[in-house]
């Protein structure tokens, strides 16, 4: 046992050692970037790099400018952290490390040693590339690949990275994304509400998204008509798409699109003759949502709807 702590010491002691010498941080004002991103981020992070909140409050202003004056001198830092995913040797070891650290005989292990430093910089690296706004984006197609990849934690952490830090800038790139056939559907449908969230900016997002409707892929379509209602833009050309996709085969698509198709508000109106057919459709939740949207945009349909066509419970 003696022998697998001190092994276990050495290794972690020579790898964090080897990743400092590869690293290479860009400095500011005597400052590493984790540093200073820690700074910005202001919260659980300066625990976790032993900053106290006066230093942070004292310097936050100096954030912004550190990481200006570093530039895309950051952005290798920045992108080999977001790539961390847990599952490699650092942080396997510094779990068994806080582990032995619980036992009486192991109290005098470092607490630094066992500390999983990468989930600490992965946490801090998205304030990076938001900081850096459009100095970020040479970092755009690596975080593309990285979200194709196929790679559960890493797509989810370079689709975070696109939409919420770099939104507008990122918006070809989460177009590419979700139009791409052979991604995971799981970035695919991450990447359509991430889309959602960029409002206005996604405008040129709308033929993508009405394509998506019927995407053999049932979570991509319905997303796809999530997207749609979330962002209410063009209802000329939305709301007909979504009211083809009330004829959809597939239930869970069906009833994405009457929600969506809510959203529009006084404009849904069009649509109220399709979804008083739904109203007795086969899918239960589909009625219950038909019935639900009717009452709300067109109530006297939803009577009709009942008096023709009594639905079945």
């Amino acid at each position: 046992m003696v022998v697998a702590i001190c092994s276990a010491l050495a290794l972690t002691a020579l790898g964090i050692l080897r990743e400092r010498l590869l690293e290479r941080e860009p400095v500011y004002a005597a400052h590493p970037l984790h540093y200073w991103l820690s700074i910005a981020e202001g919260d659980a992070s300066l625990n976790w790099f032993g900053i106290s909140r006066s230093e942070a409050l004292e310097k936050r202003d100096l954030a912004l400018d550190a990481l200006q004056h570093m530039g895309t001198n950051a952005l290798p830092c920045l992108l080999d952290w977001v790539k961390y995913d847990g599952t490699g040797w650092r942080a396997k070891t510094a779990s068994l490390l806080r582990t032995l650290r619980q036992k009486p005989f192991c109290a005098w292990v470092p607490r630094s040693l066992a500390k999983d430093r990468g989930s600490y910089l992965a946490y801090v690296a998205p304030v990076g590339l938001r900081l850096l706004g459009p100095a970020a984006t040479p970092a755009i197609p690596e975080l593309t690949r990285m979200a194709k990849s196929g790679h559960e934690a890493l797509a989810a952490n370079a689709l975070d990275c696109l939409g919420f830090q770099l939104g507008p800038y990122a918006l070809p790139a989460l177009i590419d994304i979700l139009s791409t056939g052979s991604v995971a559907s799981k970035a695919r449908t991450r990447a359509a509400y991430l889309i959602s969230l960029q409002h206005t900016n996604a405008l040129p997002a709308i033929p993508i998204l009405i394509g998506c409707l019927g995407d053999k892929d049932m979570m991509v379509a319905a997303a796809a008509a999530d997207a749609l209602g979330d962002l209410g833009l063009r209802p000329g050309t939305t709301l007909p798409a979504l009211m083809s996709a009330l004829r959809d085969q597939r239930p869970y698509v069906r009833t994405k699109a009457i929600y969506a198709i809510s959203a529009f508000g006084d404009e849904a109106r069009a649509a109220a003759s399709d979804l008083s057919r739904l109203v007795s459709d086969s899918d239960p939740k589909v009625r219950e949502a038909a019935s639900a949207v009717l009452g709300e945009i067109a109530p006297e349909w939803l009577t009709n709807a009942a008096a023709v066509s009594p639905v079945t419970r």
